[in-house]
């Protein structure tokens, strides 16, 4: 009987060590897993403030306004002595 306490001891010091561990390791990924999905999101905010898409109704198609764009929506410009408005 001495034994079996021994035993169901022992399995039970088993069961607490791989809980422990797990729990280390979820609170070791948590917080770098939310960390990675805030800076995703941050990307994604500002790649959506630097391209802007908008409806040319003339060609019933959307356009992307980007640093290209706006290049050459300034040269335009200059090359036919108007403001930029």
């Amino acid at each position: 009987m001495a034994i079996a306490v021994q035993e169901s001891s022992r399995g039970e010091n088993i069961v607490y060590r791989y809980f422990k561990i797990i729990a280390l390791g979820a609170a070791l990924a948590i917080p770098a897993a939310v960390s990675a999905l805030n800076d995703d999101r941050r990307d994604n905010r500002q790649n959506d403030q630097q391209n802007r898409r908008y409806e040319d109704r003339a060609h019933n198609d959307f356009h992307e306004w980007n640093l290209g764009e706006e290049q050459m929506y300034r040269r335009y410009l200059q090359d036919n002595h108007r403001k930029y408005r």
